[in-house]
């Protein structure tokens, strides 16, 4: 636009105010055609009646205040005016000014002066019109402005449909900026206008406002009662959501339900909270604060929103749950969800059911099982497995195995993970033969065993005092599939050994754990000592306390002194006292205490006192006949024909 069309409309526009203190219909006529003139590029006729009507209002306002114009000098200053306009152009334009009456504008927001109330709305809304036509301008200020020039008029919280009409048109521009929307909702607060709020919204959401900007509109516009569209509350909570403040979409839901709760407020409609009820909780969910929408959801008594979105992020609220093992509130989730008339998937299901099990409620996890079946879905091996670990864990191993058949019938095929369940289940109550069974069913689908599956055997057969087979377990299996053993199998062996009263094939086990460079732990070495004291074996077990502390010669001439494991105090105590009670202070006692303190173990200051003092004697009683029949019966236990190889 030339800068003498604006330049004139600001002028138009400054003195307003002025032209409706002196309002007439001829000069709000002429006013209107002089903005015709100059949006239509009529430079020459616009500016000279711009002129025109600027003469006129500048002698009227010399006029005293208490004078009024007669006829005649309206006459005079209405030809004036009309000097400059074409006949056949007012003449269409006072039709277009009568067909376009505006009844929305108020009888008294201007004073008649020739008696014509239609005549007068038609004037001043076509006037505001064409004044508003300066809003579609790209400047930035311009919805400013023209709000600050309706606000100087007299009942300026009327809006007239044109006036609201480019109002609406303005803000929906290409060209608008967010002050421009903000400028909007100032004028629908003021006049409480629906359609420019929502436009104001509308734009606002679509410049990228944040969340302070849409959340103050809508509180602005909620306080006046104007109702918002549940689409812009929905994008107010995902607002929050993309700045990680699940916490304020709560609180602004728990606001709106508030505000609801009082039944007349046509902004919170019961739908309007469900929408955002929904939208907060798809809002924490999606930032991960699950503590917040925990909240929220417990506030609602674990009510799922009715929208598919909330719907799902109620699932993944009932999944997180159930790996927290809050199993009732999960379940609460999951109630709530159907009787929405939601679908579960499988990952909740399956979630679920690992928090029954975990929680040994098998009776739970078996209705969720049921309602997974009836739903259509197809368990996979996940649900399975965590359903046949639950009966494998009550020890129920009929219906294990029901599933576990079920399951091979429908195609899945079992892992390793599920057998060693059953197994485990199996060792638990003693079923060696369906124990084979299941050994014998992992070989035909071709599930290799694993060291966990030996050592479940190992200790099956050795709970029922079978050592023979368990030892050919421990040798044939592995061999059989190439399978490396671990630790973990040789310390199951070595405890069997132990608990069937065969310490020689325990120390044999336990010596090729050392030439298969498997490392063995505090347990496995505690219980090798306490059977060499169950047999009065202290030089063994002497030797165990060196190997496991690292106090060995050659670790100690290398200056290796950090122990191996961490033995029990107790323990090596009770292993210094039966030397003590044996005699042998000085050719074990002494030696042993000296090593153990080049490691820092600390034991009794009275018992390293007592072995001190044994040891210092000039030479020790000589052993009793008691002693020497002791002493050859613990030849004959030490002497054993078997002999543990490595497998």
């Amino acid at each position: 636009m030339p800068a003498f069309e604006v330049a004139g409309l600001r002028a138009a526009a400054s003195n307003f105010r002025l032209l409706l203190e002196f309002v007439q219909l001829t000069v709000v006529t002429a006013a209107f055609l002089m903005f015709r003139y100059l949006m239509a590029g009529q430079d020459r006729l616009g500016g000279r009646l711009l002129h025109n009507i600027l003469s006129i209002l500048q002698m009227k306002q010399s006029t005293p205040s208490d004078s009024t114009c007669s006829s005649e000098e309206d006459a005079v200053s209405a030809g004036y005016i009309f000097s400059v306009v074409p006949h056949d152009f007012a003449v269409a334009t006072q039709q277009q000014i009568d067909n376009d009456a505006i009844k929305d504008v108020p009888l008294d927001a201007v004073g008649s002066i020739d008696g014509s109330p239609k005549s007068c709305r038609a004037g001043l809304g076509a006037a505001i019109e064409v004044s508003t036509s300066l809003d579609m301008h790209p400047a930035g200020d311009d919805l400013g402005s023209f709000w600050r020039l309706c606000q100087s008029l007299p009942h300026a919280n009327s809006m007239s449909s044109a006036t609201r009409r480019v109002l609406v048109d303005a803000v929906y521009r290409p060209g608008a900026v967010l002050t421009d929307a903000s400028c909007a909702v100032d004028i629908a607060v003021a006049c409480c206008d629906p359609e420019l709020g929502d436009a104001a919204l509308t734009t606002g959401i679509r410049l990228g406002c944040d969340s302070a900007w849409l959340s103050n509109a809508y509180h602005r516009l909620s306080i006046r009662r104007i109702p918002i569209s549940s689409e812009h509350a929905v994008e107010l909570m995902r607002l929050y959501g993309r700045e990680n403040r699940g916490d304020l979409a709560v609180d602004f839901w728990l606001e709106v339900r508030a505000a609801a709760s009082k039944g007349d407020d046509p902004v919170t409609s019961k739908s309007t909270v469900d929408i955002v009820y929904g939208a907060a909780i798809e809002a924490c969910v999606s930032n991960g604060d699950l503590e917040t929408a925990a909240r929220a959801a417990r506030s609602c008594a674990w009510r799922a929103p009715p929208c598919s979105a909330g719907q799902a992020s109620f699932l993944t609220l009932a999944r997180w749950l159930a790996r927290r093992q809050d199993l009732t509130p999960a379940l609460e989730c999951y109630d709530g969800v159907r009787k929405a008339g939601g679908v579960v998937d499988l990952q909740t299901y399956r979630a679920l059911l690992a928090a029954c099990v975990r929680n040994a409620d098998m009776v739970q996890a078996s209705e969720l099982f049921h309602d997974l079946v009836a739903t259509g879905l197809e368990a996979d091996l996940g649900t399975f497995s965590a359903m046949i670990r639950g009966y494998c864990a009550v020890g129920n191993l009929e219906l294990a195995m029901t599933l576990l058949h079920l399951l091979r019938r429908q195609g899945i095929k079992p892992d390793i993970t599920l057998f060693n369940a059953i197994l485990d289940g199996c060792c638990s109550r003693n079923m060696s033969m369906l124990a084979e069974q299941v050994l014998q069913d992992m070989e035909d689908v071709g599930v290799l065993p694993s060291n966990q599956t030996v050592a479940t055997l190992v200790r099956l057969y050795g709970r029922l005092r079978n050592l023979e087979r368990s030892l050919e377990i421990f040798h044939e299996l592995p061999k059989r599939h190439g399978l490396e053993v671990s630790s973990q199998t040789f310390a199951s062996v070595i405890s069997v050994c132990l608990n069937n009263a065969r310490p020689d094939l325990a120390i044999g086990a336990f010596e090729s754990m050392k030439q298969s460079g498997c490392a063995a732990d505090a347990r496995t070495y505690e219980a090798l000592i306490m059977g060499c004291l169950r047999q009065g074996d202290i030089e063994r077990a002497v030797c165990l306390i060196d190997d496991a502390l690292g106090l060995n010669a050659v670790d100690l001439q290398n200056n290796r002194l950090v122990s191996r494991v961490c033995l029990q105090t107790t323990l090596v105590e009770d292993v210094l006292r039966l030397i003590g009670r044996r005699r042998l202070s000085k050719q074990l006692g002494e030696p042993l205490l000296l090593r153990l303190g080049t490691v820092g173990f600390e034991v009794s200051e009275s018992l390293s006192q007592s072995l001190l003092r044994s040891a210092d004697a000039v030479s020790e009683s000589p052993c009793s006949r008691l002693d020497m029949r002791r002493a050859e019966r613990q030849l004959w236990r030490d002497f054993s024909p078997f002999a543990i190889v490595v497998p």
